[in-house]
């Protein structure tokens, strides 16, 4: 639970201890656990949190560095900059657009992988972030507030919280039961897709960070760095907590889970039959990001896990369908076998919920590998299809491969792809049914929006 401060009380000096924070989080899930981290970190050293930045003494922001979300984020920096808070930027923008962030902010900076030496920025905090508990929550901002106990706070607004936050918990109770009684099972019964990502709301279990690839394109992984799996045993002991607390629909996080477990002398195989046989209850929500070469490597003993019908959907970026391109990426496949596994999967259990993703206009492409790619997609019928143009950072390889794509080029072939998986996307598996019920809430002034 997250602290919330009216201000400092009367005739006190502000002390570091008394110092209130805003975390303004952007990107991926592993963007948000860190957050939540950092969250639980700053608060179990009395830092204050609080829901409006304007109110903030230090203002994190969690970054994603991608050129979809890059151009807003630099725009928000410039604008926290007019206000009271010091600025700390975390997460993948510094490693991955150094340039473009020099030129609207100087201060101090937190990459992804480096992420423990937050402890630097707070040499004199009693407990150190690297001592501290992994997350299983995503942070939501503006969300579990709870008062300083410094804080002179009347006895009528400690009461409306706390009727708040039981509101809070028994919202949860029937948010769960539509999503997972009335909506999901609708869904599977009739075939039709859904949204497919970690839920923000659920529990997840950080299973790895860090990647092995090595992509042509990506400067991703100079904000990650390189595979660091967590261990078998500490991964069941979140299973066990998750058990005790009647969790069993679980997301497993990672920046490259299908090389799980090879930094370690293990694999993400084994991890996945050792979880299924903890608990008969446990299902696997999510699994994200299985690059597809190792779904080929693991071949018929990974389909065997999806035939039980406890792995519910999982995330493998394919990126093209053209093989001439995916070498040139870096990312070498058989396409045909990648198919095939694809196909294998979908017959073992009808209603996994497969999610991909793909890179239009890289370097050299044509309209022959473009075709390739449709190809692709029309015959292993994802769930789930990402589409984004090619961007170009100056770290990486693929900036020497020629020749580039005319930006109409790429928009023309993005178009196409994203119609193509229009059709898979209705509309009942895209409402939140949470942010709708917010937005009533709204409407009627019981709840205010968080600002950003």
């Amino acid at each position: 639970m997250s602290k919330v401060a009216n201000g400092t009380p009367r005739g006190k000096k502000k002390s570091r201890r008394g110092k209130t924070f805003y975390i303004n989080c952007s990107g991926c899930a592993r963007s948000g656990m860190n957050a939540e981290k950092i969250k639980n970190y700053l608060i179990k050293n009395d830092l204050i949190m609080v829901d409006a930045v304007e109110r903030a003494d230090l203002i994190l922001m969690l970054t994603c560095g991608l050129p979809t979300s890059t151009p807003h984020e630099l725009k928000v920096i410039q604008e926290y900059k007019k206000l009271k808070g010091e600025i700390i930027i975390c997460g993948c923008l510094p490693a991955m657009e150094p340039e473009r962030l020099a030129e609207v902010f100087d201060g101090r900076t937190v990459i992804t992988k480096e992420l423990e030496r937050i402890d630097e920025i707070f040499p004199d905090l009693r407990y150190k972030f690297k001592d501290m508990d992994d997350t299983n929550r995503l942070f939501t901002e503006g969300h579990y507030h709870q008062y300083s106990r410094d804080a002179k706070i009347p006895i009528t607004a400690l009461f409306l919280e706390s009727f708040a936050y039981f509101v809070r918990g028994l919202q949860r109770i029937v948010l769960n039961v539509i999503e997972y009684e009335v909506k999901m099972p609708f869904l599977e019964r009739t075939g039709l897709p859904r949204l497919i990502e970690v839920d923000p709301d659920g529990y997840s279990i950080r299973i790895s960070s860090g990647c092995l690839g090595n992509c042509s394109y990506c400067a991703i992984k100079d904000a990650i760095g390189r595979l660091r799996s967590k261990s078998p045993d500490d991964i069941l002991e979140e299973i066990r907590i998750a058990i005790s607390k009647g969790e069993y629909r679980i997301s497993f996080v990672s920046d490259d889970a299908g090389a799980y477990g090879l930094d370690i002398g293990t694999n993400l195989v084994s991890l996945l039959k050792r979880v299924l046989e903890e608990d008969e209850r446990i299902q696997i929500e999510y699994l994200q990001d299985v690059h597809p070469q190792y779904l080929c490597r693991f071949g018929d003993e990974f389909i065997e896990l999806v035939r039980t019908g406890r792995i519910k959907s999982l995330q493998t970026a394919v990126q093209s369908g053209s093989e001439r391109v995916l070498k040139l990426m870096n990312r070498p496949l058989d396409v045909e076998e990648y198919k095939t596994i694809i196909k294998k999967m979908k017959k073992a259990y009808p209603a996994i919920r497969i999610r991909t993703q793909m890179i239009v206009g890289f370097p050299s492409e044509t309209e022959k590998d473009f075709e390739e790619t449709v190809r692709l997609l029309r015959d292993c019928h994802f769930d789930q299809t990402d589409a984004y143009q090619y961007h170009e950072y100056s770290s990486c390889d693929s900036k020497k491969i020629f020749p580039k794509i005319p930006k109409e080029t790429m928009e023309e072939r993005q178009r196409i792809l994203l119609d193509m998986g229009r059709p898979r996307m209705i509309i009942f598996s895209r409402i939140n049914i949470k942010r709708v019920l917010q937005q009533i809430a709204f409407m009627l002034g019981l709840w205010k929006e968080p600002k950003y």
